[in-house]
């Protein structure tokens, strides 16, 4: 087994950075389309076993902003996995019985904004699109050639309710020290702000600073 490697101080800012925005992102589209209420582990990604900023997730995958890059199955594939245990992804990367309708369209959700954000990582498959940012006309091609029909049918289903609304602000949020509210309700807004200071006492514990 390969030794592990520790993220730098640099790569862990900009990983909890990214997490953040992702989550603002999805927590904006699930407001206005009333969305998610069957996924207690919110704000998005955020919170709960196996969210993004649990250490042994953000371990892994703050190394994805590494150059040289380091071993992606070694080093980064296992946090990645790890975060998969979450409630959303459960009901969406593979076929469940068990997922109702809303899930599949809050899983949809959640892949469009990924999509529309340039993401350093989208694991397997997706390695290929390192860091491409996407339109609406480039996020409707990749959902409705993605191979799972239960996937097509929620994506086609939500996507056009999506582009309806007005896309938020993300450029806003340049730092964790100053998190400017760009459109969610103000008790998901608050919560994430304090996941965002406990994080950061986490990670004063372990010898990071993420909020300078």
């Amino acid at each position: 087994m390969a030794d592990l490697i520790l993220p730098n101080n640099k790569e862990v800012n900009r990983w909890v950075l990214d997490a953040v925005k992702h989550s603002f992102h999805v927590e904006y589209y699930l407001d206005k389309l009333n969305l998610g209420s069957n996924d207690l582990q919110r704000p998005h990604d955020l919170v709960g076993e196996y969210n993004k900023l649990d250490w042994e997730v953000l371990r892994g995958l703050s190394l994805t902003y590494r150059n040289p890059r380091v071993d992606f199955e070694s080093q980064i594939l296992p946090s990645i996995e790890l975060h998969r245990n979450q409630h959303h992804h459960q009901m969406w990367n593979k076929y469940n019985s068990q997922a109702r309708e809303e899930d599949l369209l809050v899983g949809s959700v959640d892949a469009a904004c990924s999509l529309l954000e340039k993401r350093v990582y989208l694991g397997g498959k997706e390695q290929r699109k390192l860091g491409k940012e996407h339109d609406w006309e480039g996020v409707i091609e990749s959902l409705e050639n993605n191979d799972e029909k239960y996937k097509i049918e929620s994506a086609k289903k939500i996507i056009p309710q999506m582009m309806e609304i007005p896309e938020p602000n993300l450029d806003m949020i340049t730092s964790l020290n100053n998190l400017p509210n760009i459109g969610i309700p103000k008790e998901i807004y608050q919560k994430i702000k304090d996941r965002v200071d406990e994080v950061s006492t986490d990670l004063i514990n372990r010898g990071y600073n993420i909020l300078g």
